[in-house]
């Protein structure tokens, strides 16, 4: 029994240091041209957990919403009366020190206003800094709101396929391809977040493997007993 216990235990601390984590940037910048100069307030509302809610943790990631509406207190808007597609806006999200572990998942909480049907951005462009400035990963999706909600989840972004480890930023474009009720191109963003994901050290893997090596050899020895 001890060595099942042993064993047992050093997959149960492995489990728990290989567990998620949410992680909030310490900075945010903007960049871009505003048909309304005020769409420049706001910014620092996307990370700071204004209007969620629920503080955030790895379990409730998928589940805590956003208010909706038009607040400057709690999001960010920019509009733009000209050509559709890209609203020329870009916020970049800084960690003063880089993420180790991998980044998984993009927490995204779009801003849209009840009575603006197409007031949120249509898909993101989403670039990453792992050390050699931002590179583009790609464009996604935005799922079109139920307006006749008064908050929403996020839109949760699956990163883990491009193993982004060491990332010291992460900028975010807004896309917008409709017209929205009043003849304008909206989008804005009500709050972002990050998941991560350690990556297991040579050494700690090894250390699963002899564990659970040693485990399976012990159930086959009792077996025959």
């Amino acid at each position: 029994m001890k060595r099942v216990n042993v064993t047992l235990c050093a997959l149960s601390a492995m489990s728990a240091s290989l567990s998620a984590a949410i992680v909030i940037p310490d900075a945010v910048s903007l960049a871009g041209a505003h048909s309304n100069p005020a769409s420049n307030t706001g910014i620092d509302h996307t990370i700071d957990g204004s209007g969620l809610s629920a503080t955030l943790t790895d379990a409730n990631l998928s589940t805590v919403t956003h208010e909706r509406g038009y607040n400057r207190d709690i999001q960010y808007l920019t509009q733009n009366a000209g050509a559709p597609d890209v609203l020329d806006v870009t916020v970049t999200y800084s960690f003063t020190t880089a993420i180790e572990d991998q980044l998984t998942t993009l927490a995204f909480w779009s801003y849209t206003q009840a009575n603006r049907p197409n007031s949120h951005a249509s898909s993101i462009t989403v670039a990453v800094n792992t050390g050699s400035g931002l590179s583009t990963i790609g464009t996604f999706n935005i799922s079109t709101p139920d307006l006749s909600q008064t908050s929403h989840v996020a839109d949760l972004i699956d990163l883990s396929s491009y193993n982004l480890s060491n990332v010291s930023e992460v900028s975010i474009s807004l896309n917008q391809a409709n017209v929205d009720s009043f003849g304008e191109y909206v989008g804005g963003i009500n709050e972002v977040a990050f998941q991560t994901q350690p990556v297991p050290e040579p050494g700690a893997a090894s250390l699963l493997l002899i564990s659970c090596s040693g485990l399976l050899l012990h159930r086959r020895r009792m077996a025959s007993v």
